[in-house]
């Protein structure tokens, strides 16, 4: 089961749909910091509050995209769920604040407490996703309750989280690489190709780092299927 978790993790990367999704929390995640910095040249105290909620934004863009690639991720469907997060947002705010919250408390927890590994991206990157496709399990379970998604089992031994970050910090490392070409490419091929070959390395090179999510899903949606 473990490798058969991987390899559907990896064929994530295969979906055009995934690219458009990590495009959407790029721009959730980083255009509020863009909004900060601009702000605090007429008012630093404005700026100060942009900057201090990021980790929020970082919060909302993870859910936003692990419930919009929910199916994908799961084995579900080959299709994402464009509406779902936004759906979910304007029938249940509070539950949407809720675990936002949680989200946002449980990463500034472990960066705060775990030395090290704590603050490594693909930690935090798991985490987020962890409990973000929790709260999607939870909703799921309660629209189909047949599928036994309550009996499923929620973590992985420690021999399987090990090989689930092993492989994925290969992967990352192999995202940096893919990210790293593109750029060197941009500086040879010249300004026009700056913007399309910028808006190809984000979504690719973001990707690899949610790696462990990617294969941790799978994970989950191997069981949804077989149990």
């Amino acid at each position: 089961m473990f490798w058969e978790s991987v390899i559907k993790g990896l064929y994530v990367l295969t979906f055009w749909q995934a690219y458009v999704a990590f495009l959407i929390y790029f721009f959730l995640n980083v255009t509020p910091l863009i909004m900060s910095y601009s702000i605090i040249r007429n008012s630093e105290a404005a700026g100060c509050l942009g900057t201090l909620l990021q980790p929020f934004f970082y919060a909302f863009a993870t859910w936003v995209f692990v419930l919009t690639m929910a199916p994908i991720l799961l084995g579900i469907s080959g299709k994402a769920a464009w509406s779902f997060p936004w759906i979910v947002i304007i029938v249940n705010p509070w539950w949407t604040i809720k675990i936002v919250g949680i989200i946002l408390l449980v990463s500034i927890g472990i960066a705060a407490f775990i030395p090290i590994i704590g603050q490594m991206p693909s930690v935090q990157t798991l985490v987020s996703g962890t409990i973000s496709i929790m709260s999607v399990l939870g909703l799921i379970d309660q629209i189909r309750p047949e599928l036994g998604i309550s009996n499923i089992s929620l973590f992985p031994g420690y021999l399987y989280m090990g090989g689930f970050l092993l492989i994925s910090g290969i992967t990352l490392r192999g995202g940096m690489l893919i990210t790293a070409t593109l750029t060197a490419l941009m500086s040879l091929m010249g300004e026009w190709s700056e913007g399309i070959l910028a808006l190809i390395a984000v979504p690719v090179g973001g990707l690899f780092g949610f790696m462990p999510l990617f294969i941790y899903a799978a994970w989950l949606g191997y069981q949804i299927k077989h149990f």
